[in-house]
């Protein structure tokens, strides 16, 4: 039986690297920022990385599996780890089923480690880091699973927004992408600060988070970029998200766009 976590964050951090899709909750377009529209996904990438070539060396490697059809681009001197290293496997098990059909994980700190990527205690990192992924969902998962619940998939975004303080805002949203093959998603800028993440996993109902102790605890915030698919059977979720600090976002916003605007989905 596979572990259905309310979502991923809260089971990564309770019960070691687990993702797994998110209850549903109504969302908050009044604290959406500006609404601006982000481009969609583009060329799908052709090669799974492109080392030199001719005199030189291209600033991006290229990122793909032919199974599930995703592919996309990466600056050259970001490290990707398989999906095994990600999880801590050192093997798999046949007996138990797995809803993640593709995972890598990608860092782009100067001394890249798999512990970088999705770490509940340094989220506000210096580098960006993330993941790509293909997730399968149960039957039960396809009975609940909309926008809202891709938007939720790695952090309890709504909730988060629901406290009405300043501890999370969405700076960009768009929930109209689509595609020939059926696939539906959104593309979000979303920062929050990692300590009312931490108070929302010690109290789920959010009595114990505020703004003014958020403040306390940590200053800095996390800017999590995030572009999400749904396919047209409500079979899988195609995911991509990269996150850092918001200083880093900023000093990296470029790369990050960039990399996150190249996801493509071709099932």
């Amino acid at each position: 039986m596979v572990d259905r976590p309310d979502n991923a964050w809260m089971a990564f951090s309770s019960r070691g690297r687990s993702l797994g899709p998110t209850g549903v909750h109504p969302p908050h377009p009044a604290r959406a920022g500006a609404g601006r529209r982000i481009p969609g996904p583009a060329l799908l990438a052709i090669v799974l990385a492109l080392a030199a070539t001719g005199c030189g060396t291209s600033e991006f490697q290229y990122v793909r599996n032919s199974d599930a059809g995703t592919g996309f681009k990466i600056p050259s001197e970001w490290k990707v780890f398989d999906k095994d290293a990600f999880l801590g496997r050192t093997g798999r098990s046949a007996s138990t089923p797995d809803p993640i059909q593709w995972l890598v994980a990608l860092d782009g700190d100067p001394s890249p480690s798999v512990g970088h990527v999705y770490n509940p205690d340094d989220l506000a990192r210096t580098h960006p880091d993330g993941f790509a992924l293909v997730f399968s969902l149960s039957s039960a998962d396809r009975d609940r699973m909309s926008l809202g619940g891709i938007r939720n998939f790695l952090f309890p975004v709504d909730s988060l927004l629901g406290l009405g303080t300043d501890d999370a805002t969405m700076l960009e949203y768009d929930d109209s992408l689509s595609s020939e093959e059926g696939l539906r998603g959104i593309r979000m800028v979303f920062e929050f600060r990692p300590s009312a993440l931490q108070a929302m996993a010690q109290d789920p109902s959010g009595g114990g988070s505020s703004g003014e102790a958020s403040s306390a605890f940590s200053g800095d915030f996390v800017v999590l970029d995030q572009i999400a698919y749904l396919d047209a059977n409500t079979d899988k979720v195609y995911l991509m998200a990269l996150m850092c600090s918001a200083d880093c976002y900023d000093r990296y916003k470029q790369q990050i766009t960039n990399s996150i605007g190249s996801w493509t989905v071709k099932p």
